[in-house]
């Protein structure tokens, strides 16, 4: 059993003791009476003729009467409460995995620190759960040792964007119960309202005048490597900062950049001859991890193409092929990447190749083209896509499967669709025959094989060289029998900066992994081979404004049912209050005694 006190402001009454030790040393300024006698000289007291000053303090029964008077309100008032043996409770800790949360790190382990000293008064054990908002992560500490719990928060770093940190939360309440006390620490107000499974919000922030890297591209124009950068001011403040290139050990000179509040600006410029890799670096501010961009000049994996049906079906579709980039015709005796295919087999689709079908027509004057009325299903392969002036041929509907996902309706019936099965790549389905359509002079259409040919390319089993947001997900291809993977980076900052580090992954755990986080250089080797070049980049702006950023303390409401749950008041209360009444009878009495 241990005290506590569930109003601790109730000490503030304490400040009455320095009040009373200056009231007692205070003098008032005696008053002069003329006298005709000298005997009354013998038995008049020494007295302050100066006005009112400073005296020696002097011991009496009055004033340590008050002093007891002042201690025994002041732990009345503090609420004292004696907290039961045996008593548990459970409280989770939900951390933002957002990275904007490196930027508060010293507050943050600080006010937690002062806070789980806080919440462990509640009872006298208390189970901690230590989570990140990152579903994919396993919890970072369950257990009773609260020292045990903040060494877990220290090697914690976040790595993610923009979330939703909802899933996490209700698997804490699961966790936890619901007697259990549950905390989403972050550095802002929750920005949807409450929170759910009635979660508390602890936050650590503050606002931040931040200048930032918005957005990065590199690509390639006429063989010269090339990248393109938007910086963003975020403060309410102009604000200047300088600029530089690095490449290897090679730095470019620096230049300046002034940005208004709220302003962006776009830079641009070359890649360094037979360079691949570049950062592009604004001088530090208090947020250094949207201050350094690492730039690879992407190499996408090539795509082997084919034609399968008539010349005169190849001859109609090759001019849309040719805008794809990264393709080419199929070696002979090797399989195609990306099929294009009129009416042949379609129940089966080699799994290294992914398959654009079309329904064969047999007879042209067999029915007249129309103007299709479709009914465009929600699809990342439809987003944004105009399809209200194609023309086509209606032809008998394909036999469908389960699985199919209808991109395209035609009245009752799919007239495109999206068939994955397993063991077999991707077939995007076109029920019409293509040469006898408008199809090629749809951009539509264009944008949906481009689409696809990019879903090719994921599904293809090959080296590349790409940019990747932190945390994204890499989709990695590995090729048949591979028996696993390394991942190498050196992070560009937070404590592990400039430290490379290896991480050894399964075949399975290699094709689940995310890029690295903070932004860093990356590689990946499959079975001692080079497979993925990358580099990771800030994952979104959102993360870099800090406007709203704030302190949201402990919420003493939660506390306080927590503590009366497993506690009891102070029994000797009533005991106090005669006291009390006891000492101020006494005071009264002294008093009127010294003023006899």
């Amino acid at each position: 059993m241990h005290l506590i006190f569930s109003n601790p402001a109730g000490w503030w009454a304490l400040l009455g003791i320095p009040a009373l030790v200056i009231i007692h040393i205070l003098q008032r300024k005696s008053r002069q009476v003329d006298i005709t006698t000298m005997f009354l000289l013998e038995k008049q007291d020494v007295e302050s003729r100066a006005g009112r000053r400073l005296e020696r303090w002097r011991s009496s029964r009055l004033f340590w009467l008050q002093v007891l008077a002042v201690l025994l309100i002041s732990w009345m008032l503090s609420e004292p409460r004696w907290v039961e043996n045996g008593t548990m409770q459970r409280v989770a800790l939900v951390l933002d995995s957002s990275l904007a949360m490196d930027a508060f790190r010293p507050q943050l382990q600080k006010g937690l620190d002062a806070d789980t000293a806080t919440l462990a008064r509640g009872a006298s054990r208390t189970e901690w759960l230590l989570l990140e908002s990152d579903l994919t992560r396993p919890p970072l500490y369950r257990g009773e040792d609260r020292a045990a719990l903040l060494d877990a928060l220290n090697n914690w770093h976040a790595n993610l964007g923009p979330h939703d940190p909802a899933p996490v939360l209700r698997a804490a309440r699961v966790a936890v119960g619901n007697d259990g006390l549950i905390f989403f620490v972050t550095y802002h107000p929750a920005p949807n309202g409450p929170l759910p499974v009635e979660a508390h919000v602890l936050a650590y922030g503050h606002v931040l005048d931040n200048v930032g890297i918005g957005a990065a591209v590199a690509e390639t124009h006429d063989g010269q490597g090339v990248w393109r950068v938007f910086v963003h001011n975020y403060a309410a403040t102009p604000q200047k900062r300088t600029w530089w290139i690095e490449s290897g050990a090679q730095k470019s000179p620096a230049q300046s950049v002034e940005l208004a509040p709220g302003a962006s600006t776009a830079l641009q410029g070359a890649f360094p001859p037979n360079a691949t890799h570049v950062v592009f670096a604004l001088s530090p501010d208090d947020f250094t991890l949207d201050d350094r961009c690492p730039l690879v000049l992407p190499q996408p994996k090539q795509l082997a193409l084919l034609f399968r049906g008539p010349d005169d079906f190849a001859a109609y579709l090759k001019p849309i092929t040719q805008v794809i980039d990264g393709i080419g015709p199929t070696m002979e005796g090797t399989t195609p990447d990306l099929l294009f295919d009129l009416g042949g087999n379609l129940a089966f689709t080699p799994q290294a190749t992914s398959r654009v079908y079309f329904t064969a027509q047999e007879d042209s004057n067999e029915a007249a083209s129309v103007h299709a009325h479709p009914a465009v299903e929600k699809n990342s392969l439809m987003d944004g896509l105009n399809w209200a002036g194609l023309l086509y041929t209606s032809l008998p509907p394909l036999p469908r499967r389960r699985e199919d996902i209808t991109l395209m309706w035609d009245g009752s019936q799919p007239l495109i669709f999206l068939r994955q099965l397993p063991g077999q790549g991707p077939v995007l389905v076109l029920n019409f025959d293509p040469r006898h359509s408008n199809l090629t002079r749809l951009p539509a259409f264009v944008l949906l094989i481009d689409r696809f040919a990019e879903m090719a390319r994921m599904h293809k089993a090959a080296f590349a060289r790409q940019n990747f947001p932190s945390g994204e997900q890499l989709s990695l291809v590995l090729p048949h029998g591979a028996l696993g993977a390394k991942l190498e980076n050196t992070p560009m900052s937070g404590p592990d900066a400039g430290n490379p580090k290896t991480t050894t992954l399964s075949a399975v755990v290699a094709t689940q992994s995310r890029a690295p986080s903070p932004p860093a250089f990356f590689t990946i080797k499959v079975d001692d081979k080079l497979w993925l070049d990358g580099a990771s980049q800030f994952p979104d702006p959102r993360e870099s404004d800090f406007h709203d950023a704030a302190a949201i303390p402990l919420e003493a409401k939660a506390q306080v049912a927590r503590e009366e749950a497993h506690s009891h008041p102070d029994s000797l209360t009533p005991l106090w209050l005669l006291t009390l009444l006891g000492v101020l009878l006494a005071t009264w009495r002294e008093t009127a005694r010294n003023l006899k």
